[in-house]
């Protein structure tokens, strides 16, 4: 039982408080800044953060949005990946833009990068999924340009 307190309040600790580290941000409405991202130049899956998340972006790219090309600007915006593959580290070619995986207390159902803009230029993210049971590997590909 003590355990299990434990363990409660210091996911409670979290989701108050906010964490942030090397490998991403634990996603809290406190830890977010609020900002608005202009459309890409390129049509992208737009869904609004979903209440009670903190996406700090407007405009999130998917799977569907492989091979597509998006200005990064201001906060920058989000890439979400399903869960029906297992998502690989991403590789950034380009140094224009930094990606910060957000990691959720709650599972939402996807993978969350953040794609920040670091200097203007371009450049492309490749993401590898694996199946999780059989089938072949996919392929995520998307093109930055960052003013």
């Amino acid at each position: 039982m003590r355990c299990q307190f434990q363990a409660v309040l210091l996911v409670t600790c979290l989701g108050v408080l906010g964490c942030s580290g090397e490998s991403g941000t634990v996603a809290t409405p406190q830890s977010a800044p609020a900002a608005s991202v202009p459309a890409t130049t390129a049509p992208a899956t737009s869904a609004p953060a979903t209440p009670g998340t903190a996406s700090p972006t407007s405009t999130v790219l998917t799977e569907r949005d492989s091979g597509r090309e998006a200005t990064v600007r201001g906060a920058g915006l989000s890439i979400r990946l399903g869960h029906g593959w297992v998502w690989q580290e991403p590789r950034v070619l380009g140094g224009s833009v930094r990606l910060n995986q957000v990691n959720y207390i709650v599972d939402p159902g996807y993978t969350e990068w953040i794609v920040a803009p670091v200097r203007a230029g371009t450049a492309t993210v490749h993401i590898q999924g694996l199946p999780k049971t059989t089938g072949a590997a996919k392929d995520v590909t998307f093109s930055f340009h960052v003013n």
